[in-house]
């Protein structure tokens, strides 16, 4: 039961980190083009 809990945490949290690189991409792309 605790490992199940573990696993799914431990999902959550690579899930929440690989969306936070996306946006901070997409962010700096978008800061690229207004530079440009």
């Amino acid at each position: 039961m605790i490992y199940a809990g573990y696993r799914a945490s431990k999902y959550l949290m690579g899930s929440i980190a690989k969306s936070l690189v996306f946006a901070f991409i997409i962010t700096g792309k978008q800061e690229k083009k207004a530079v440009d």
